[in-house]
């Protein structure tokens, strides 16, 4: 083999060895690609489920609010009627 066809020879191998490492590393970006598009979809689904957690917990404090104000109400009630029957008997000993 004259020193023309090594030197070609020699440049073929490599180019043939770069295409191979072009190929890994593409390989390689595609496992990464997937991997980050993985986590982005996981990341999403915490992020999903801590608003509808914290939705949840929303809804929960209205419901306590909303049993307080009942109570409340309830109790203004109870309290509407005492004050009647005290004004009642206040009328019947001033009478």
């Amino acid at each position: 083999m004259n020193p023309q066809d090594q030197k070609i020879s020699k440049k073929e191998d490599e180019l043939a060895k770069k295409l191979q490492e072009e190929e890994r590393l593409k390989k390689d970006l595609g496992i990464l690609e997937r991997e980050k598009k993985i986590k982005q979809g996981v990341n999403s689904d915490i992020g999903i489920r801590s608003e509808k957690s914290s939705l949840e917990r929303i809804q929960r404090r209205i419901a306590a609010v909303g049993n307080d104000i009942e109570k409340a109400n309830r109790e203004i009630v109870g309290l509407k009627t005492d004050l009647q029957k005290k004004t009642g008997e206040l009328r019947t000993l001033m009478a």
